[in-house]
């Protein structure tokens, strides 16, 4: 059976469709069945509800923006400090662009809050140990310094999450939520960058205070 003869593919294709375009509230379980050219009662055999099946949706394309920020953990694309730069702003233009795409991301990621609030705890935790595991190679390669990765990779987290989905926290345009994580990333990459390692301003060398 191929991916698109399989019932439950074809359910979370429909439903995907469905909630981005109309909202979960305005979506229901009959059309979805209509969609999917099956009858309401064969959704439930492989979808206990309506939530269960946002969720099934949500974990899936959860799964597929974790994927496309896997490139920044492979030294071979630069150094930890260049990637750890670079995947908080990927993280901040993708689910700015997801938000663009999907209106309704924001009354489904609301409501799997309420009801299913361990997936977006699971979310969380993920980003922390992405961050986590840049900042263990940079220290790794002598970039980075610090007490505790699992810590500083909380820190992060809570001092970028407005970067996450920045249209719920004022930043209405990308070049707006760019500029003010621009600033933020300076503050994160200088807190963790080993003292050999730091950066000095233009026209003004490094000095290390001796032994």
């Amino acid at each position: 059976m191929t991916k698109f003869d399989d019932p439950r593919r074809l359910i979370l294709n429909a439903a995907r469709r469905r909630f981005t375009e109309f909202g979960y509230m305005k979506t229901a379980m009959a059309e979805i069945a209509q969609d999917c050219d099956m009858s309401v009662g064969n959704l439930y055999r492989f979808f206990e509800s309506k939530i269960d099946l946002a969720c099934a949706v949500v974990v899936e394309n959860e799964q597929a923006f974790f994927d496309r920020l896997q490139g920044f953990f492979d030294p071979a694309r630069g150094s930890a400090d260049e990637r750890l730069g670079a995947y908080l702003e990927a993280r901040c233009e993708m689910t700015f662009e997801i938000m663009e795409r999907r209106k309704t991301v924001v009354e489904i990621a609301r409501l799997i809050e309420i009801e299913r609030p361990e997936i977006i705890h699971r979310s969380y935790a993920r980003q922390r140990k992405q961050i986590r595991d840049i900042l263990e190679q940079g220290i790794a390669s002598g970039e980075f310094e610090m007490d505790d990765s699992e810590e500083m990779a909380k820190a992060i987290q809570f001092a970028t999450h407005i970067f996450v989905f920045p249209q719920l926290y004022g930043r209405d345009t990308l070049d707006l939520a760019m500029r003010d994580l621009s600033a933020v990333k300076r503050l994160v990459l200088q807190s963790v960058r080993a003292p050999l390692h730091v950066k000095a301003p233009p026209g003004r060398p490094v000095t290390l205070s001796p032994e």
